[in-house]
């Protein structure tokens, strides 16, 4: 009887290390980090704008007016480009958040996150707020690629206001 009540012991023991195991080996696996590297700088475009823009009700990504631009990767060389948004924000109207994300030609930018990236939470304050985010894309092949910055909102009911914006476009021979 002793034998048996130990036994029990000794195998709940195990199932329980191998759940946490199993559940230890889930969350790894969820939380994945990618590593790219590069060697030297070898381009830098920056944009800027002080004039204030306002999105009210769009929870698809569009274009922030004049945060476009385009890079150039030579022929014979591949390239990362590291964009970097910083901005003055406010996000306001209701509840959710105004989220911005970084296309490089037809791709996201890395990390992807879509719109559940928030770049600003909604208050009903509305408080002035500055806001940056930095995202990066390759390696990529020789060409020409249209790098913009896009703005949503989560809730049709928000309104987003950006001003006083800087984008920093950054050429890196990949290695």
């Amino acid at each position: 009887m002793e034998r048996s009540r130990s036994r029990r012991a000794s195998l709940l023991f195990l199932a329980a290390l191998a759940g946490a195991v199993v559940a230890t080996v889930a969350v790894r696996a969820v939380a994945v980090t990618t590593t790219v590297a590069g060697d030297r700088i070898t381009r830098v475009k920056v944009l800027r704008s002080d004039t204030g823009a306002t999105r009210t009700g769009g929870t698809t990504f569009v274009n922030v007016p004049g945060a476009k631009s385009t890079i150039f990767v030579p022929k014979g060389t591949r390239a990362l480009v590291l964009v970097r948004f910083s901005a003055e924000s406010r996000c306001s109207g209701g509840s959710g958040w105004c989220s911005v994300r970084v296309m490089v030609g037809a791709n996201e930018a890395a990390p992807a996150a879509g719109t559940s990236f928030a770049f600003d939470a909604a208050s009903e304050a509305g408080e002035y707020e500055a806001h940056a985010m930095e995202r990066i894309a390759g390696p990529l092949d020789p060409g020409t690629y249209s790098v913009r910055v896009q703005w949503a909102v989560s809730n049709g009911d928000l309104t987003f206001w950006l001003d006083d914006w800087l984008m920093a476009i950054e050429r890196v021979r990949f290695s």
